[in-house]
């Protein structure tokens, strides 16, 4: 199948894009910057070739950035096995392939034998979870958790000999069925409501008492209820100078300094304290009074005798309530003597706290032991189901059919096993797997990357060539890792390790950006084989894409184009709408293609459109421009650098430069090293450094600048 055009594409950039109207070629060149859409491109051909007769991975080839993590591991799980290629040599190739395919015909289809298996474990299941269902009546039984039907029958048989140990008689256990009346009775004694007491210190009511024998001195404050409503008058009116009742103007730190007096009095503070014990032992008789308005439900729902703690309750709640009066009238008339009996309220106290914990105490038992009694009668319901299930004909029945489709399915998995390694015995006898090893590590030896493929006990593995140690992926460098993926696919294509003839069912050969992240001494190794590949496609009937972001690349590849009817350049472009690709009919080279691109950028850039590919690719051909145009100048390599300002600054603005242009090149300086090689989020330097660099080269060179924008 021959892919002459994408049709209706929509990925990221593509917008239902159709296209190119100049026809793809057999080989086809194409160059992308980053952020363009060459890798949707790559992607969009792929699937144009699907929608054809090829629908066979063996039928076309694919190479992008998910190639090495996708196709070169053995093992999702195990980065140290890499997978090989074999080369087949045809001596007994016609035998082998007929024992394959006669050993092949003699495995089972195992599926029909595992759908009758599980249609049958969801029968007996169904049958099971009836019989639970009956049994377990209204009760809050949870269904059993298990890992498959013997499992749970297996559980079962457990509980069948539990619940013998509680109920002997197996007549007795098979009539076991479950109600709810422990359940609510549970319930009922946890919805009892029996409140914490607060615990009064004797250091309160000793102080209390020692008030109400104390003699005060006659002198007139307000009362404490007033005094309380003067403190809260001030803590209000803080940051006015207005009454804010009456509107009238007023002296704070007068009305401060008086209320401040009745604070510090003496019968003030005694007031205040039996206040705030007076509060305590009515929230403390609150607790007594709830309990002893729910003394007939309490004493209904628990069994215990209760009958003397609720007598002493009820009392004690009478007598703390006098001593409450008794308080109240002190604090009313605090110079009156009034006897307080602060033992007699201490024993109330601890009486009532102590009649409080009986009562919890008792509803805590009796929950812990309906809590046991539930316990016990649910495993007395589950030995119930469980025998229900033994006794059960239909269940037995569908357990011994199990039992034979579960017997047949093993007897086949074994026999099957039994081919798949006779199979893969005569697939190895027909290969050479030490063929891609040897190749491989000679190439890396070649090219000085101290790297090894080796076989060991079959598997393919990484070793470093020095340390003799085992790498996994993990353990090497992207570039390293994006050669060893180039190189494994690129041996894949051909049967022969000479690699002079590719497998005649590969139709077609996508390769996305194939020397991203290689080290440049690698590079050249790497576009020798691609151009190997357009010349060994030459010859050949298949059809072959290469797509690359780098122009250098490009131009090295297409070489070979001149006059060759058979290969065809493009260059993905991309407008307001979409991408799109179009024909390149002529091949600048590099630096007036970058020229041409920065120039365009520093007329006609917008910042908000700028793409992280963009911030990252522009700096990058700027550094390439200004070094070349600072060879041209000065006869000699110049690099880029903040080191070489002195000489850069004379080149670009003479010998009077100003402080402002001297910035403006230390920047550019920064732009061109350090944000090309990282992506950078101030595109604003980008853009005036561009614009820089141009105005300057226009100035120093006009014919230099006239004859490479355009």
């Amino acid at each position: 199948m021959i892919v002459t055009k994408v049709k209706n594409l929509n990925k990221k950039s593509f917008k239902e894009y159709s296209g190119p109207i100049t026809e793809f070629n057999e080989v086809n060149i194409i160059f992308g910057y980053n952020g363009k859409g060459k890798t949707s491109l790559a992607t969009g051909i792929i699937e144009e070739v699907l929608k054809g007769n090829v629908n066979d991975i063996k039928n076309y080839r694919f190479f992008n950035q998910k190639y090495v993590t996708e196709n070169l591991l053995l093992s999702q799980s195990d980065e140290s096995k890499i997978k090989g290629v074999t080369a087949n040599f045809g001596k007994t190739l016609i035998d082998i392939e007929k024992n394959i395919e006669e050993t092949e015909n003699l495995i089972v289809n195992i599926e029909p034998f595992l759908k009758n298996k599980k249609n049958l474990e969801a029968e007996i299941e169904e049958e099971i979870n009836e019989i639970f269902k009956t049994k377990k009546g209204n009760t809050k039984i949870n269904k059993i958790k298990y890992e498959n039907i013997y499992d749970l029958i297996n559980i079962y048989e457990n509980f069948i000999e539990d619940a013998l140990k509680i109920e002997h008689s197996k007549e007795r256990l098979l009539k076991i069925e479950g109600s709810d009346s422990l359940e609510k009775e549970l319930q009922q004694k946890e919805m009892l409501i029996i409140p914490e007491l607060n615990y009064i210190s004797s250091k309160k009511i000793e102080k209390a008492s020692n008030i109400f024998q104390k003699n005060f001195v006659q002198n007139h404050i307000p009362s404490y209820k007033i005094i309380q409503w003067l403190n809260d008058g001030l803590e209000l009116h803080k940051e006015h100078k207005k009454c804010e009742f009456c509107g009238s103007i007023i002296n704070l730190e007068d009305i401060k300094f008086r209320i401040e007096k009745y604070n510090l009095d003496d019968k003030q503070k005694s007031k205040a304290f039996l206040f705030v014990l007076n509060k305590e032992l009515n929230e403390f008789n609150n607790q007594l009074e709830i309990v002893k308005k729910n003394q007939k439900t309490i004493q209904f729902s628990l069994k215990a005798n209760l009958s003397n703690d609720f007598d002493t309750i009820s009392l004690n709640h009478e007598i703390i309530s006098f001593f409450i009066k008794t308080i109240n009238e002190k604090i009313n008339n605090i110079a009156m003597k009034v006897t307080f009996e602060s033992e007699k309220l201490l024993k109330v106290i601890d009486s009532s706290i102590a009649s409080f914990k009986n009562i919890q105490n008792s509803k805590e038992n009796e929950i812990n032991l309906m809590n046991k009694m539930i316990k016990k009668t649910s495993l007395l319901i589950k030995g119930s189901v469980g025998l229900e299930i033994r006794n059960n004909s239909l269940i037995n029945k569908k357990m011994r059919l199990l039992n034979e489709i579960q017997s047949k399915i093993v007897n086949i998995e074994k026999e099957n096993k039994t081919y798949f390694e006779k199979i893969n015995i005569l697939r190895n006898s027909k290969t050479n797997k030490t063929d891609f090893a040897e190749h491989l590590s000679q190439i890396l030896e070649n090219l000085e990357i101290n790297l090894q493929l080796v076989l060991i006990e079959g598997d393919y593995l990484l070793k470093h060539s020095m340390s003799d140690s085992i790498l996994t992926l993990s353990d090497i460098s992207e570039g390293e890792k994006n050669l060893l993926g180039l190189l494994y696919f690129y041996y894949e294509l051909f049967i022969d390790k000479e690699q002079n003839n590719l497998k005649s069912e590969i139709d077609i050969i996508v390769i996305d950006d194939p020397i991203s992240s290689i080290d440049d001494s690698n590079k050249m190794y790497i576009l020798s084989l691609l151009k190997d590949l357009i010349t060994k496609k030459i010859n050949k009937k298949f059809q072959l894409f290469i797509l690359t972001h780098v122009w250098d690349d490009f131009c090295n590849l297409s070489y070979s184009s001149n006059n060759n009817k058979k290969i065809s350049l493009f260059e993905i472009k991309k407008n307001q709408v979409t991408s799109y690709i179009e024909e390149i009919r002529t091949i600048e080279s590099p630096y007036k293609q970058q020229f041409k691109e920065i120039y365009n950028f520093s007329k006609n850039g917008k910042l908000e459109e700028m793409s992280d590919c963009e911030m990252y690719h522009y700096p990058n051909a700027m550094r390439k421009i200004l070094e070349e145009f600072l060879n041209f100048k000065c006869s000699k390599e110049i690099k880029a650098t903040q080191g070489n300002i002195n000489t850069i600054s004379k080149v670009l603005c003479g010998e009077n430069i100003s402080n402002n242009d001297r910035k403006k090149i230390s920047v550019l300086l920064n732009v061109c090293n350090i944000l090309s090689h990282k992506i950078s989020r101030h595109p604003k330097e980008i853009l005036d450094s561009a614009k820089f660099l141009m105005s300057k080269i226009k100035i120093t060179d006009k014919l230099h600048y006239d004859s490479n924008k355009t």
